[in-house]
């Protein structure tokens, strides 16, 4: 069996040139986002990365490990242990803050060059509301950087490109959240 045979097989697709059915195949729940998306196959099953072109694809998972804990795994099979209890994993509502530090992190050490920075540290301070939800409020974060020749100026630009133009947690989050920075060269 081909693969593009495998393929309809595995989602139970009738070729579009079938007598009985004059229209091109669809596929019931491809992208649950959207009810106009990768509705129509024209004849052939894309991958996922094809039916969503331009988007990165990714996933990750969670399972459950009693009480409140998760074993949870990146798209890279890197494990990550989630404990609400934060016992024995971090809490899950640090995973965003930590999330918008590691994101702008390697912008910033992208922008300023590896090569030349010898220190990055960033804390993340935030506040969340008190009952449930507990949503966040307001995230705070400190840039502490020192490197060879390193300016003030080149790391506020740096953590303000960041923000602006590539981390995407931090597009994720905005609007909803304010994410107010401060930087310190040592």
């Amino acid at each position: 069996m081909s693969l593009d045979r495998t393929r309809r097989a595995a989602f139970n697709l009738v070729p579009s040139g079938n007598k009985d059915n004059a229209s091109p195949p669809v596929i019931p729940m491809l992208c649950q986002s959207s009810a106009t998306c990768c509705r129509t196959l024209h004849g052939h099953l894309p991958s996922l990365a094809q039916a969503m072109k331009g988007t990165e694809v990714a996933s990750v998972s969670l399972t459950w490990g009693g009480d409140h804990r998760f074993d949870a795994v990146d798209r890279g099979d890197m494990p990550v242990d989630i404990d609400g209890e934060a016992m024995l994993g971090v809490r899950p509502s640090d995973l965003l803050p930590m999330a918008l530090a590691g994101c702008s992190g390697v912008d910033v050490l992208n922008l300023l060059g590896t090569d030349r920075v010898r220190e990055l540290q960033i804390t993340v301070r935030y506040t969340k509301q008190p009952d449930p939800p507990w949503k966040f409020q307001r995230f705070r974060m400190h840039y502490r950087v020192g490197g060879r020749g390193i300016t003030g100026e080149e790391v506020t630009n740096a953590v303000h490109k960041s923000h602006e133009e590539m981390c995407s947690v931090s597009h994720a989050i905005r609007g909803n959240v304010p994410v107010e920075t401060t930087v310190e060269v040592v």
